[in-house]
Parts: structure tokens; sequence; C-alpha cells
């Protein structure tokens, strides 16, 4: 009964992984429709958090859960915050220097450095099946999402790449830390951290205006209550069950959702080289969590 118990947590776990993922796949394309409606970057930034915030808070007060964090605690979930600040803004500054495809493809560096930070700074050990899961990844991105190297930003490449060492390192401290957290109330924290820093921010920027198309707030609310607020909260509760290298592996199930959603929106084509590429890289997300679930049925089963 016990191991019946542990291996439907660890399904849970996968399950919440991967929907975050699918959800997280549509930030890109909500992202372009709210530019096309006339938001500004710091302007989705801060609407988005503030809308996630207030959500998350009004769930906390419904819930009437207690917003102090443990004093162990506070340091790591200010760090936290301040990472996620950190790792959007880099990112979107990838996507002005970038082509999306390239920024996404070197962002999509960060499973294999969570792999690897487990490994170097968090002693976590690598099994078999997740290595062969990261090089099937590693192929199947450059298939689904290189294009040319012409013309390449150095910079642009740099600020993706930390993008991802800073997912890698997000991901692992919050396998660590997150059992001490409530995390409807961790994810406020976070969200009002987000929401304070790019609403102080908001007028230093000459590109700050709320003046936008009415439907470019329906993709507001889109994203900052679907990607925002569900996916967060999802991916918590998925790195809190199945750990950091796991987690990142699935959540490789991101690109393959933005080129479909691309190819279905925007009319983007898709070659058969790059359907190859998604394909793999959806069976490099799958592979771990297959081999994990069948190895606990066996060892359920066993006498």
């Amino acid at each position: 009964m016990a191991n019946f118990q542990s291996t439907a947590v660890k399904a849970y776990g996968y399950l919440m992984t991967f929907c975050c993922a699918v959800i997280m796949g549509t930030e890109a394309v909500l992202a372009q429709l709210c530019y096309a409606g006339g938001f500004s970057v710091i302007t989705i930034l801060a609407v988005r958090y503030v809308m996630a915030a207030a959500i998350f808070v009004a769930v906390a007060r419904i819930k009437k859960l207690d917003f102090t964090i443990p004093k162990a605690e506070r340091k790591i979930v200010l760090l936290l915050g301040m990472m996620t600040v950190f790792g959007i803004t880099v990112l979107f500054l990838a996507f002005a220097l970038l082509p999306a495809a390239l920024a996404i493809l070197f962002l999509y560096a960060y499973p294999s450095l969570t792999a690897l930070v487990a490994k170097l700074f968090f002693h976590q050990k690598l099994n078999k099946i997740s290595i062969i899961a990261l090089a099937f990844s590693a192929i199947g991105l450059v298939m689904l999402y290189w294009t040319s190297a012409a013309g390449l930003s150095v910079l642009g490449v740099v600020l993706a790449l930390l993008a991802a060492l800073n997912q890698s390192f997000k991901l692992n401290i919050l396998e660590k830390h997150l059992p001490n957290l409530n995390l409807i109330v961790y994810n406020s924290i976070i969200m009002l951290i987000a929401a304070a820093v790019f609403l102080a921010a908001a007028p230093f920027s000459k590109s700050f205006s709320l003046a936008v198309e009415p439907k470019a707030w329906l993709y507001a609310a889109l994203l900052g209550v679907g990607v925002t607020v569900i996916s967060n909260f999802f991916m918590t509760v998925g790195v809190n069950i199945i750990g950091a290298v796991e987690a990142g592996i699935i959540f490789l199930a991101e690109p393959p959702t933005t080129a479909l959603l691309a190819f279905l929106l925007f009319g983007d084509q898709l070659t058969l080289g790059q359907m190859a590429g998604g394909i793999l890289i959806l069976l490099a997300a799958g592979l771990p969590s297959c081999y994990s679930l069948i190895m606990a049925k066996k060892h359920s089963a066993a006498p």
C-alpha cells in the first residue's frame, strides 16, 4: 500500500510538471500578442506580476495562511525572488538581441545545467536515463530551433545562457528548501517581490504605458493568470515531489508546445527535421518519468 501511494504521488508530480511545461509553452506566443496589442516589455512584466501577486495573496488570505516565513528560510526566499526577477529580465533582453528561436535554444541549456549544478554543488548522482534524456534533448533542440549563426549577437547568447544558468540554480535551491515552505505563501511572496521591482522600474522607462488595445488585456490576463500563477504553482509542486533534475528534463515539453502554437496561430512553417526534433524532445521529457514509474511498479510487485 505504501509503495502504491509513493508511486501515485510521484506520478502526480510528473503530471504537474508536464502541465507546467505545456502552459509555459504559451508564454512566448502570448507575449508576442501582448506586444502586438501595444504592451512594452516593462509594462507587461509589471502587469503580469501584479496580477499574479494579487491572485496568490487573495488565495492565501481566503485560506487564512500565515505569511510568516521560517527565519532560516527568509534569505533564501528573498534570493529566489531576486533570481526570478533577474531570470525574466535577462531572458527578455536576450529576446531583443537574438531571434526568439535561438534565444530559446540557448535558454534550454538549463536542463543539462540543472543536472550539472546538482552534481557539482548539491552532490546528487545522475542516473543513466537522465543522461540519455539530456543527450536526446540537446539533439532535438538543435533540430527544432537552430537556424543560422550568421550575425549572432554574442551578448544575446551570454544573456540567454545566464537565464539558463539562473534557472538551473533556482530549481536546485527550490528542491532543497520547498519542503520547509507553504507553496501558496512562497509563490505569493515571490510574485510580490517581482511586482515591486518591475513597478519601481516602470517610472524610469520611457516605454511604460497602459494605453493598449482592449484585446491585449485579455492576452495579458492569460499571461498573468495562466502562465504566471498556474504554471508557477504547478512548478513548485512538481519540483517538490520529483526533484530539480527530473523536473528540468520534463520542462523540455515547453519548446515543442511553443513551436506548435506558433505554427497554429502565426502560420510558422515546421520542416520534417523540426518535427523530428520536437518528437525527440518530447521523448526525452518522458523518459525519466516512464522509467521511474516502471521501476516503482516492479518494486511494488516484488514479493
